[in-house]
């Protein structure tokens, strides 16, 4: 788990001139307080997107009679070759 200390970081294993290469392709670093900012946006939008997950897929009223005449007319279907 990296620290914060530089010399402990995966990146300042590598040479030099490829962590040159890096800064260059990236632009630069970014700051502490904005990796906190994008991380506290990513935890919303996660949380709104498992929150419509949760009601779409797992809040689901059961009917038992219509499921099970669902399950009957797919059994049919499957034992007559139409699935």
């Amino acid at each position: 788990m990296h620290t914060g200390s530089p010399d402990r970081s995966l990146l300042s294993k590598l040479p030099v001139e490829v962590r040159n290469m890096i800064v260059d392709a990236e632009g630069s670093q970014m700051s502490l307080e904005e990796a906190k900012k994008y991380r506290l946006e990513f935890e919303d939008e996660r949380a709104a997107f498992v929150e419509l997950n949760d009601e779409e897929y797992f809040q689901i009223n059961f009917n038992r009679i219509e499921s099970q005449t669902i399950l009957s007319e797919t059994r049919a279907a499957y034992l007559l070759g139409n699935i």
